[in-house]
């Protein structure tokens, strides 16, 4: 740490002002201050006469307010109001503005519209998609309703000989069906 002479002179150098400053705190009390703090802070409490220089100071008011003051300031206030007030002009919005508010409505119904038809032709498609299903689905139950249950075992026997494979199966309500043979299916 530098020593106290060093800093004296760094001050020196930087800033003469500052070095020439007198050390000493600025600020003082009196000398019986802590004493006399007591007593004047009792007496200002209980309403007693201070007889120190400055609270005395303080209590007289450099200001004075006539006599009426509040009772007419209401009036005063209001009369220097309407002398002010001047006559409002108002101004229409110039017309890039009106050009930008229509482009903006034009930009949203157009977008409605937009939508809208889009909503249109989706719903559209969704119905021929039923309609279509829908036609689809009867024509399959038509010919399903067609189909006897001697053509679907056939088919079956037809289909375990060109692969074959034998029916095998662990669910006993299914064994007496797989082992059923020829001759039965006949009499069927």
């Amino acid at each position: 740490m530098k020593s106290r002479n060093e800093i004296t002179e760094e001050l020196k150098s930087l800033s003469p002002y500052l070095a020439s400053l007198s050390r000493e705190h600025p600020f003082y009390t009196s000398e019986n201050y802590f004493t006399e703090a007591e007593e004047s802070i009792l007496a200002a409490i209980s309403g007693k006469e201070i007889f120190s220089p400055l609270v005395a100071s303080a209590t007289d008011q450099p200001f004075e307010l006539p006599a009426s003051y509040f009772e007419m300031l209401p009036e005063t206030i209001l009369s220097r109001i309407k002398k002010q007030s001047s006559p409002v002009i108002r101004r229409l919005p110039s017309r890039s503005v009106w050009l930008a508010a229509a482009s903006i409505a034009i930009l949203f119904f157009s977008s409605i519209l937009v939508y809208n038809y889009q909503h249109q032709q989706s719903d559209q498609l969704v119905q021929e998609q039923i309609a279509i299903t829908t036609d689809e689905e009867s024509s399959l139950m038509m010919n399903v309703s067609d189909i006897d249950d001697d053509a679907i075992v056939q088919l079956l026997i037809e289909y375990d000989a060109t692969t074959g494979s034998t029916a095998t199966s662990t669910d006993p309500s299914l064994i007496d069906v797989i082992e059923i043979d020829d001759a039965y299916l006949d009499q069927i």
